[in-house]
């Protein structure tokens, strides 16, 4: 006669949260499922296997595309000494990952918001995992970027093993935006309207298909906080090797991005405890 041995179940006691608690703990052990919610939109994406890698492969380069004819031919903006469309495809990659995770915030609603009214989860979950479906057309993005500079015969600067650094900072703003946009957006509905709009302003200021030489001294400090913009000065300076190398302004970038970052994850668990009646 065997005995039936009775396993225990982990139980999981929720308890209030002011929001100033991060429940940094907690969230590690559910990073399966930041992985898993991520991994499910890039299956999406790519369910038809030839379209989603086909639209990967056509936006960034129909972005330079346009850059290279409408500013660098017509407008004729100076590229720092590298060929324009190397130049205008560094500034578009970095910024279409920023753009896409931010204006992935939309998803705060809909299915994500029946998901977090059944389940309980850490609320970080969602916006971490607004990361990984971009990365998949960043990959794709910088394949295209090396090879087009082989077949241009533009070498690699040495200032590539800084790449990593700037990825890092690539993901953290990525992340701090989907916090500010999905707090705001939980809180203002409205607001879902005038987030594009903020990040058409990112755009434009940011040094996406423009050298930062062309900003006016006076407000050249003010340029170097934006933390977009030295992401894009930065992807630069490590790909190509123009442009001064990061010094204190990129300090101070850090500073900003780290304070941003933290109190947007303060602020978004804080609105976030009654997401689900919200939504």
């Amino acid at each position: 006669m065997t005995a039936v041995q009775n396993e225990e179940q982990p139980t999981t006691i929720i308890e209030s949260n002011n929001g100033f608690n991060l429940q940094l703990k907690e969230l590690w052990e559910y990073r399966e499922l930041v992985f898993f919610l991520g991994w499910k939109d890039v299956l999406s994406r790519y369910s038809q296997l030839y379209v989603g890698i086909t639209w990967a492969f056509i936006q960034p380069v129909f972005s330079v595309v346009v850059l290279t004819i409408v500013m660098g031919r017509l407008a004729k903006l100076p590229s720092d000494g590298v060929p324009y469309p190397l130049f205008a495809f560094a500034g578009t990659l970095c910024w279409q990952y920023i753009s896409t995770v931010s204006m992935s915030a939309h998803s705060i609603g809909g299915a994500s918001g029946k998901l977090m009214s059944k389940v309980y989860f850490p609320r970080l979950v969602f916006p971490l995992s607004l990361l990984i479906p971009p990365a998949v057309d960043f990959i794709s993005g910088l394949s295209i970027f090396m090879l087009l500079m082989l077949v241009m015969g533009y070498s690699i600067s040495s200032n590539i093993i800084w790449l990593p650094l700037f990825m890092l900072l690539g993901l953290i703003t990525a992340f701090t935006f989907a916090l500010w946009f999905m707090a705001l957006s939980i809180s203002f509905r409205d607001l879902k309207q005038v987030i594009p709009l903020i990040i058409q302003l990112l755009y434009m200021t940011s040094g996406v298909f423009y050298s930062n030489k062309l900003v006016p001294e006076k407000f050249q400090l003010l340029y170097d906080m934006n933390p977009v913009a030295s992401i894009i000065q930065g992807f630069r300076w490590v790909v190509f090797g123009t442009g001064h190398p990061p010094g204190w302004h990129l300090g101070l970038c850090i500073a900003i991005l780290f304070v941003a970052m933290v109190s947007g994850m303060l602020v978004y668990n804080r609105i976030a405890k009654s997401i689900a009646d919200i939504i």
